[in-house]
This record gives structure tokens, C-alpha cells and sequence, in this order.
């Protein structure tokens, strides 16, 4: 099996794992090269082409200069002959019959490289179209390959979504915990800070009743405890005494 049919079969078939490539990197390599050398055979072809050209075209215009010198000696023989020159008559004959001959030979030359050049224009069409398919084949492996080995990378970054997926969840469940700490601390010194408010504010709410209940007081209720006070104050001192 040559290097063409052994990558098309590799193209065919396809690689047997993900990722792997379609035929060897040496294969392509070789492949390429043969494509190399299609196409300085192609361009030496085309070039031997053009000299074939040139020397149909050249001896297509001997043909025609003997044809028309052949056709001048037929009628200078005729001339001489009806002038009564009959040996100037015999030797444009003679000079005729040899253009003929050389004539003819010119004439198979030139049938000759009118089938080479047409064998030659079909080869040309065939190798072009053949180097072309080579290159479009060849295009169409490289680009499999290429997509394969993506999908390869692909399928390992998949392989690593679960591992990347759980660290996301403990990120997240450490977050999670972090903001319940920060919730809980704010709600205890909430706590705090609305207790010390109501202790504040029961105090002061008792100074106040207290004050009230004086103010209420009497003015004769008043002067009855100031006397009471002061009666117990000089009992002790008497007692001192």
C-alpha cells in the first residue's frame, strides 16, 4: 500500500482514540513530499510542453514553405518543359521529388508531435487534477487531525470540571459559614447593645417615678417626715451625750 492509499485509509477510518492522530506525523511528511515531487514533474511537463509547441509550430511552417516551393518548381518545370527546356524541365523535377521526400518527412514529424503534444495535454490535465485532489486530501487529514487533538484537550478539561466543581462548592461553603459567623456576631452585639438601652432606660424610668412620687407629695406630708427626721436626729445626739 503506497503512502496516498495508506493515509486516505487512516482518513477513512479515522483515529481509533480521542485525540490521537489521524495517520503518523512521518506519514504526512512523506505524503507531502510525493505531493512535492507531482508537482515538478507537473511544472517539468509544462515545460516540455512548450517545447514540444514550439517545434510543431516549427515544423508546421517548414510544411508550409516546402509546399508552397514545391508548388513554384511544379510550375517552373512546366515553363521550361513548354519552352523546349526539357533538361531544365527534368532537374526542377528532380529538385521537386526531393522536396516531396522531405516534405513527407515533415509531415510525419509534425502528425508525430501533434499526438505527443495531445497525449501530453491529457497527462498535464490528469496530474493537475490528481496533485489537486492530493492537496485537497491532504488538507482535509491535517484538519481532522487538528480537530481531534481539540476535542482531546477538550475531554481532559472535562475530566477536571468534578475537581473544579467540588473546590467551587467548599469555596462556597467556606463563604457561606464565614457570612453565618459575621450574622451571628452582628446579632449578639445587637443583643447587647438593645440590653444595655432597656437597663439604661429602666433607671432612668425609676429616678423618674421616684421624682414624680416627691413632687406628688403633700407639702404637709412633707413637713411631718423633715420633722420626724429631725426629732430621731436630736434623740441621738442625746443619747451620744
Amino acid at each position: 500500500m503506497n503512502i496516498f492509499s495508506s493515509i486516505f485509509k487512516a482518513f477513512k477510518d479515522g483515529a481509533t482514540e480521542m485525540g490521537e492522530p489521524v495517520v503518523d506525523t512521518n506519514d504526512i511528511h512523506s505524503f507531502e513530499q510525493s505531493i512535492a515531487k507531482a508537482s515538478l514533474q507537473l511544472s517539468q511537463a509544462k515545460q516540455s510542453q512548450k517545447e514540444v509547441q514550439a517545434k510543431l509550430a516549427q515544423n508546421e511552417a517548414l510544411v508550409k514553405t516546402s509546399q508552397i516551393s514545391i508548388g513554384q518548381k511544379e510550375t517552373q518545370a512546366i515553363a521550361a518543359s513548354e519552352a523546349g527546356d526539357e533538361a531544365k524541365a527534368l532537374s526542377i523535377a528532380g529538385s521537386i521529388i526531393t522536396e516531396n521526400e522531405q516534405l513527407s518527412s515533415q509531415k510525419e514529424l509534425s502528425n508525430y508531435l501533434h499526438d505527443s503534444l495531445t497525449t501530453i495535454d491529457r497527462q498535464i490535465a490528469s496530474l493537475t487534477r490528481e496533485i489537486s485532489e492530493m492537496k485537497a486530501q491532504l488538507s482535509q487529514v491535517k484538519a481532522t487531525d487538528a480537530v481531534h487533538k481539540v476535542q482531546s484537550d477538550l475531554s481532559s478539561q472535562y475530566t477536571q470540571l468534578p475537581s473544579a466543581k467540588e473546590s467551587l462548592a467548599k469555596l462556597k461553603a467556606q463563604q457561606a459559614e464565614t457570612q453565618a459567623s459575621i450574622e451571628v456576631a452582628k446579632e449578639v452585639n445587637d443583643f447587647l447593645r438593645d440590653s444595655d438601652s432597656l437597663q439604661s432606660t429602666s433607671l432612668d424610668e425609676k429616678l423618674a417615678q421616684a421624682a414624680k412620687r416627691n413632687a406628688e407629695m403633700p407639702d404637709s406630708q412633707q413637713e411631718n417626715q423633715a420633722a420626724h427626721q429631725m426629732l430621731n436626729k436630736l434623740k441621738s445626739q442625746q443619747k451620744d451625750d
